[in-house]
């Protein structure tokens, strides 16, 4: 029998979740405002408010769909338009992201923090002046937001107007009541970022502490490790070898694995300049795929990674192309489509399965650069692990040690490339990414900067930029912080 609420009884529900998403709490959020959702299906606001929490938990097409379902529900709500715009953008739509940002603004002429939406998308195209021109709008009619502190921030990086970015995250940090806990850790790692690049090194370390201790991670590394032995010891080269294969295996896909922040969206986008290669950005999709294939091969039982013995030639077929549709619609004509995600190594055994004939780019970098990145980063969920120095060191061990395993186990064509050798010498290293690739040399792989594509990643504006070797050995600047991760790595203090 369905549970039954009043009106009344609803409004709280929405109204606890609206305070568990003030405290960081997305999940429980999420939670309570699906519950309204499926009690009060016509309320644009339910599907707005899940939106919200789907995309802070790193889901940006179910957050997608729920901002759309909110716009059907009411198509004058601008609000659900500005959102849908900032998911749209980091899915690297940008015209789509620019209409619904457009759209909203229409709807609210007079609501800054519309403005600012508009200004993030137009910020995805590095020529345009109108991001400044939004920008000092608001700032000198007196408007201070979260949103609006970021925009400038990225606009600031670098530049002359970097104190005045720093000092616009200063005063919002300070404000009374303080802003949510979401916010304020994205302003701590916007500080950072601006302080990292004017050479303040000791004050960008304070604040990307700070931003990653609000984000009250939980990092359990004796279950990740259990988690990682167990993908090892089930996908051995005995069982890879005995597993049934597509009936019609697939080179489409290539898989640019590695660590969060080794270089794999600098790889993609030079990648991506090729005319034969779509660059399809950080796809979830095989992590679904893996779902799928435990649940199918489970039969009915309860799904574990065994489940996958029950997988017949047909459920093979299925689930590849359970991958393989959507990725040949992001571009028909390419010849090849890359798949960005680099946590996509801990699936390569199910990669090799599906798809023997795909191609892997592994991404390299230096351990402690890479780790110090990820602190640095302000990542959705899903990467527990980069919050803290200790449980850094720790999972990097354990891709580590995947990484091992899946070069004795499986016959997958891999490519490892260096990030410091792509920097050092970048044609050289592209002419061997296309050599691996079975393409032919393509001038605009050295021009990548001026791809207009859109990298919807933590690291879209470094990929605008021709190469620089700055990010080579950045960890010295913050070496007096980094004991935990030596210590991780047997380094000495």
């Amino acid at each position: 029998m369905q549970e039954t609420f009043s009106p009344a009884q609803l409004d709280q529900i929405a109204a606890r979740g609206d305070s568990l998403y003030a405290q960081g709490n997305f999940q429980q959020a999420l939670l309570h405002f699906s519950l309204a959702l499926k009690h009060q299906p016509a309320v644009a606001q339910h599907a707005y408010r899940a939106g919200l929490a789907l995309w802070r938990l790193g889901q940006p097409e179910a957050a997608k769909q729920s901002f759309e379902r909110a716009i059907r529900l009411n198509p004058a709500f601008p609000h659900a338009h500005g959102e849908l715009s900032r998911v749209l953008l980091t899915m690297g739509h940008v015209g789509p992201a620019l209409r619904h940002a457009q759209k909203a603004v229409e709807l609210a002429p007079d609501d800054p923090s519309l403005a600012v939406a508009l200004a993030s998308v137009l910020q995805a195209d590095p020529q345009s002046e109108a991001t400044g021109a939004i920008i000092d709008r608001l700032l000198k009619s007196g408007h201070e937001s979260t949103d609006l502190a970021m925009v400038f921030a990225r606009a600031a990086v670098g530049n002359a107007r970097s104190p005045e970015a720093i000092e616009l995250i200063e005063r919002l940090l300070a404000k009374l009541p303080p802003l949510s806990i979401p916010e304020q850790s994205a302003l701590h790692f916007s500080a950072a970022n601006l302080l990292d690049a004017a050479g303040r090194y000791d004050d960008a370390f304070a604040h990307a502490s700070a931003a990653n201790a609000l984000r009250q991670a939980s990092y359990d590394p004796a279950q990740t490790e259990a988690s990682f032995s167990a993908f090892i010891d089930y996908f051995s080269r005995a069982k890879i070898d005995s597993a049934p294969r597509p009936a019609n295996a697939s080179d489409l896909p290539i898989f640019i694995v590695g660590m969060p922040r080794s270089g794999t969206s600098l790889i993609e986008q030079i990648l991506a300049s090729h005319p034969a290669i779509h660059g399809g950005g950080e796809l979830n999709w095989i992590a679904r795929v893996f779902e799928s294939a435990v649940q199918r091969g489970a039969g009915g039982n309860p799904p574990t990674l065994e489940s996958l013995d029950g997988l017949t030639a047909s459920d093979v077929n299925l689930l590849a192309d359970e991958y393989l549709k959507p990725l040949r619609a992001l571009n028909p004509s390419a010849r090849h489509v890359t798949d960005k995600m680099p946590t996509n190594f801990i699936y390569l055994g199910l990669i090799a399965m599906l798809f023997p004939k795909a191609k892997i780019i592994h991404c390299r970098r230096d351990a402690l650069d890479t780790c110090l990145s990820c602190f640095m980063t302000d990542f959705a969920a899903g990467y527990e692990f980069s919050f803290d120095l200790p449980s850094l060191g720790h999972f990097y061990r354990q891709y580590q040690r995947t990484m091992s395993h899946w070069k004795s186990a499986l016959d997958l064509q891999m490519l490892e490339v260096d990030y410091e050798q792509l920097v050092a010498n970048l044609e050289a290293e592209a002419r061997r990414m296309l050599a691996f690739l079975n393409l032919p040399w393509d001038p605009a792989c050295l021009q990548f900067h001026e791809n207009k594509r859109f990298a919807g990643t933590a690291s879209h504006q470094q990929v605008r930029k021709p190469v620089y070797r700055s990010s080579v050995g950045r960890w010295r600047n913050y070496g007096k912080f980094l004991g935990p991760l030596r210590e991780e790595f047997s380094l000495p203090l």
